[in-house]
């Protein structure tokens, strides 16, 4: 059957945004300074924002008959899923753990998994984040399995 399941928590990059645009090439043109960090990574515990994390997952020709999963174990407040700059979904929930198929998004080769972290409905709302630990808080993985018939 040869399903995997593995962590992905080492070479990711990650920066602050100054910008509120929901469209990933917006988003990435306003990253300024990249620092490369490895998850769990805290954002901060104080900051209201956006801030976006990537990485490269190379998927090997002899997976691509694999669906491919990605699973966060915590993500706070607000994350929005882009694969190779498709959304590919998102989560809110803080600490909860979710899943994305990310399947139809990648390709042989290198693929671009980037994550944009979002309080700023916090701000709008006047909820109020201080305190939480923001960022990839906890693991991350990519689970490949047989296509379900």
């Amino acid at each position: 059957m040869n399903d995997t399941k593995t962590r992905i928590n080492d070479d990711w990059c990650f920066a602050e945004l100054d910008t509120d645009a929901d469209d990933i090439d917006t988003i990435f043109g306003a990253i300024g300074s990249v620092d490369h960090v490895s998850v769990p990574h805290i954002w901060s515990e104080s900051h209201t924002g956006r801030a976006v994390y990537f990485r490269s997952i190379y998927i090997d020709p002899s997976q691509m008959d694999k669906d491919v999963v990605v699973e966060f174990d915590g993500v706070n407040r607000e994350a929005f899923i882009y694969v190779n700059s498709l959304n590919a979904g998102g989560h809110t929930g803080g600490s909860e753990a979710f899943t994305l198929d990310i399947t139809k998004y990648i390709h042989t080769g290198e693929n671009e998994l980037t994550v944009l972290v979002d309080n700023l409905d916090d701000i709008k709302n006047k909820k109020g984040s201080h305190g939480e630990e923001l960022g990839i808080c906890s693991d991350v993985w990519l689970i490949m399995t047989q296509h379900k018939q």
